[in-house]
């Protein structure tokens, strides 16, 4: 819930969108530029690095259990490789990421996350009841919930009303909970829902959660995101998570870089020989078996004679 109105956050720019660490000469005032690793600064990166590493982190058919990024300063946020995979086109994007992004976006140095916007992510309890956070919601002298739809546009139904209620209500349970003197509002906390870019399928919600972190306020409409301006988000959020200041797993980053963990996948043969009791023999197999020649007769039926 902002206190002011000077967040500038303009959409971003159609189909040509910066990819992780290269950004465009577009002015942006407070925007949300999240920053690279402390051991990438000084290194020239350019979109063919960003692609080895996003294919290295990506990869479906290398170990999925393996842990790709670990939040420093909160060991209990680690995402493996499956997260990051849950970031391809047409994918479901797991929570985990959400809760990485709303982290990164609360721990920036961005005035916008310091001053106007506090990311609760699916952890809810765990941040929401910080001292700054609560802080924060006691400067506020008129409480409102804004809900960003990403699904729903026009008149809400009933029931899409009685869950925006129930949040709204949540939300004035937790305060009370912190802040005794709290006093629930007599009608629970108006609700407004601004104009922002509508989804057209059932994949790609948590892309629109980050970027409506990112990039919305109050001053500015966001403009219509077609798809594929939403599959560079999603390229964008992988070198966001794998190559950014609180992944104390660079380590493997840096070596995908070198070319290290970069494999590709070996060629398939078409025949594979399996030697097994109850696999048949091949007809050449049988015919060396009998003493027969293996060798097919010339066309005509008969075999030319040699001359000695």
């Amino acid at each position: 819930m902002p206190v002011t109105l000077y967040c500038m956050t303009p959409s971003p720019p159609s189909k040509k969108i910066s990819l992780g660490n290269i950004r465009t000469e577009q002015n942006y005032t407070q925007y949300t530029l999240i920053k690279v690793h402390p051991l990438l600064k000084g290194q020239k990166l350019d979109e063919d690095d960003e692609e080895r590493v996003r294919r290295w982190a990506a990869n479906g058919s290398l170990e999925q259990s393996l842990v790709m990024a670990s939040y420093e300063g909160r060991q209990h946020l680690s995402l493996v490789r499956e997260d990051i995979c849950s970031l391809l086109p047409r994918h479901w994007v797991t929570s985990n990421i959400v809760q990485w992004m709303c982290a990164t976006f609360n721990d920036s140095e961005s005035l916008r996350f310091k001053a106007d916007f506090y990311c609760i992510p699916p952890g809810i309890l765990e941040t929401v009841l910080q001292k700054r956070n609560l802080d924060s919601f006691r400067e506020i002298p008129t409480k409102r919930l804004w809900v960003l739809d990403s699904m729903n546009t026009g008149e809400h139904k009933n029931e899409r009303l009685k869950i925006h209620a129930y949040a709204g209500r949540i939300i004035e349970d937790m305060v009370k909970v912190t802040m005794p003197a709290y006093e629930h509002t007599k009608n629970g906390l108006p609700h407004f829902y601004p104009s922002i870019p509508q989804q057209h399928n059932g994949c790609d919600c948590s892309v629109f959660v980050i970027k409506f972190i990112q990039f919305w306020s109050l001053d500015k409409p966001l403009q219509h995101w077609d798809k594929d301006v939403v599959q560079e988000f999603r390229k964008e959020i992988i070198l966001d998570i794998v190559m950014g200041p609180h992944n104390s797993e660079i380590g493997k980053a840096l070596e995908a870089l070198d070319g290290k963990h970069v494999r590709r996948n070996q060629p398939r043969k078409k025949t594979k020989a399996v030697r097994s009791p109850f696999t048949a023999p091949s007809t050449k197999s049988m015919l060396q078996r009998a003493g027969l020649p293996t060798r097919k007769p010339n066309k005509g039926g008969r075999q030319r004679k040699k001359n000695f």
